[in-house]
């Protein structure tokens, strides 16, 4: 259900290549409806790889409690 003027197929090969031809395809559209002003998108993080590691019993959430941060360069005195 394309217009005219977009008669073409895109694919990508992973999602942040997908969200960018995405919201490109979506300026480029707007600009033919007269809109080029238009550019605000909205969006969810959906945590996909999260919620699968749940599911399968992989996910392991690292604990940082007691870690003492790294110093580079001079030593307080």
């Amino acid at each position: 259900m394309a217009p005219s003027k977009m008669s073409k197929v895109f694919y990508g090969m992973s999602g942040s290549d997908a969200s960018e031809t995405q919201a490109k395809l979506v300026w480029y559209y707007n600009n033919l409806r007269g809109k080029p002003t238009k550019k605000k998108i909205i969006f969810r993080i959906h945590k996909a790889m999260e919620l699968l590691e749940r599911a399968i019993g992989t996910f392991k959430r690292t604990s940082v409690e007691g870690a003492r941060p790294t110093l580079h360069g001079a030593k307080p005195t």
